[in-house]
């Protein structure tokens, strides 16, 4: 990159000094032609260095040259300083070579530009020269416009030599990739081409450097690569590691799991549990049953049924085992989902969960038990229009879904602001067709009210409600 670097100074010096010496042959041409400016002629130098910087302003405008620019700048500024010190502190200007130079070796340090820096030289140089120079009666601007044109073209020609051989330089050779690509900033020769290899494979991209000889290669996946650019029958190389960061690593498993998703791989899932019933402890008051299966290790598992979701995680070996709970002991079916692992897709199956018989018929013994005993204890408040079969010891109504909703409909109908609890409920088998419900609610005052509801089924699964009750 030195060399492209000490191209384009090469020629920014050859440009300089030619402009430098345009600058001081106008101004000698006008103060000897111009009678009105004669009176300049103290300012001569000032007039070239004003000058020679509108010049380097006017290239740096049309050519996009901010270099020339600074210095234009810098050379008016430093020419309007002189100017009002030779008029009025004429002693100070033996100091105009100093004051010169200092400026543009500062400004070349500042900015690291070769051609400042020797501008600044040449200036302060002519302080030890001067003596000679008044004895040749040599202009010192004409010795400085000629040392930069003579510098330029030495630099330009050993530039131009070096850049008839391919060179590449990178900035590190270990590049990490981000999370589509990693970017890696190289310099070649000017308007080349560089070429990308991996595994002694060419790859489809090239890359052309710009007129300084830069450019950014991107890397799209890990691994070893080459970069290799030509000149006048000669190669350049250089070796480039690509590793992966864990951002990259995240964005492939999401990549792959969108592609098995649209292939339909799914995520392993398989049930063990073998005979589903429904069970209860002593102290529990909700039926539950535990289900058992196999999937792969740490991977969400789920069970969703409308309004509730239970979520675990499987063990390391991939065995998991999810609790299930219910107010009912009746048949269902409910689906299990396993969440991906960001490999493969979502699976789920469906699982009935069958009626604990056993369970079921000490609970309706006991019910049947409490109902008699609450039948000798209350047999004189019921109200005596309310039709009761005391002796039917029939198991719960199949359908009793279809019956609580009934009943609730009708208090919804008759009590707008009630709230029915939709657990807290009894079916009994009073005769063919004929049923007694007994469940509660809140009425519109939030009072709780215990009812007892007479209702008749056709057998078409059309329930009417004939009469319903309060008990307090």
């Amino acid at each position: 990159m030195i060399w492209v670097h000490y191209f384009y100074e090469g020629q920014a010096l050859i440009i300089w000094g030619a402009l430098l010496l345009v600058s001081i042959c106008v101004t000698k041409f006008l103060l000897k032609f111009v009678t009105k400016i004669v009176s300049l002629r103290p300012y001569t130098n000032e007039l070239i260095i004003g000058l020679f910087g509108i010049l380097l302003l006017m290239r740096g405008y049309l050519f996009s040259a901010g270099l020339a620019s600074l210095v234009g700048l810098l050379s008016i500024v430093v020419g309007i300083i002189l100017a009002l010190l030779r008029k009025k502190h004429y002693r100070l200007l033996k100091w105009e070579s100093w004051i010169i130079g200092v400026v543009f070796l500062l400004a070349g340090l500042y900015f690291r530009a070769v051609d400042l820096l020797l501008v600044g030289i040449l200036y302060i140089g002519f302080i030890f020269f001067e003596k000679f120079l008044k004895k040749k009666a040599v202009n010192n601007f004409i010795v400085l416009s000629g040392i930069l044109i003579f510098v330029g073209i030495g630099l330009w020609s050993v530039s131009y030599i070096q850049l008839r051989s391919p060179f590449l330089e990178i900035n590190r050779n270990i590049v990490t990739l981000d999370e589509k690509e990693a970017k890696l900033k190289i310099s070649a020769n000017p308007d080349s081409k560089v070429e990308v290899w991996k595994h002694h494979k060419k790859l489809s991209r090239e890359y052309t450097t710009d007129k300084y000889g830069m450019i950014k290669v991107k890397f799209y996946s890990p691994g070893d690569y080459e970069l290799k650019t030509s000149k006048n029958d000669h190669i350049a190389k250089k070796k480039v590691y690509v590793k992966a960061s864990k951002k990259y690593l995240r964005h492939k498993a999401h990549e792959e799991l969108l592609k098995n998703n649209k292939n339909g791989v799914k995520e392993k899932l398989l049930i063990t549990s073998k005979d589903l019933t429904w069970n209860k402890g002593q102290n529990d008051r909700e039926y539950s049953v535990n289900i058992e299966g196999i999937t792969d290790p740490n991977i969400p598992v789920t069970i969703s049924e409308e309004y509730d979701e239970k979520k675990i995680h499987s063990d390391e070996k991939g065995n998991f085992k999810i609790k299930w709970e219910s107010y009912s002991n009746d048949a269902c079916e409910i689906t299990i989902h396993v969440i991906n692992n960001k490999k493969t897709k979502e699976n789920s199956k469906k699982i009935k969960i069958k009626v604990n018989e056993e369970l079921k018929k000490q609970e309706e013994q006991e019910k049947q038990k409490q109902k008699e005993e609450k039948s000798n204890s209350t047999s004189n408040d019921r109200p005596a229009d309310l039709l009761i079969n005391e002796h039917n010891d029939d198991n719960k109504y199949k359908n009793s879904s279809a019956l609580k909703v009934a009943v609730e409909d009708y208090i919804m109908d008759h009590h707008p602001g009630a709230e029915v609890d939709p657990f807290n409920y009894e079916i009994k088998k009073i005769s063919d067709g004929m049923y007694e419900i007994y469940g509660s609610y809140d009425n519109e005052n939030g009072v709780k009210q215990h009812y007892v509801a007479l209702a008749m089924d056709d057998g078409t699964s059309k329930v009417e409600i004939l009469q319903l009750a309060n008990q307090n």
